[in-house]
């Protein structure tokens, strides 16, 4: 499964439950939809198939990667 479709399944579950939240804002699952899949239609369309490549490569570490991973944020 890509990033994106863990975002899709949660979504699903719970579109009211906050996923993004920074000092400013904050976005529930089903605000932030929209935004998460166009950056991943963007990853796809510059990188294709190489974007899970690309994301590994950022070093994150294996809890940074699962929490990344919960809430397929890409």
């Amino acid at each position: 499964m890509r990033f994106s479709d863990y975002f899709d399944a949660a979504a699903s579950r719970c579109p009211n439950n906050l996923v993004l939240i920074d000092d400013n804002d904050s976005y529930t699952y089903k605000e932030a939809k929209p935004y998460v899949h166009k950056i991943a239609n963007t990853l796809r369309t510059k990188f294709g198939e190489h974007t899970e490549q690309i994301l590994a490569q950022l070093n994150l570490s294996d809890e940074q990667y699962a929490k990344l991973k919960a809430m397929a944020v890409v």
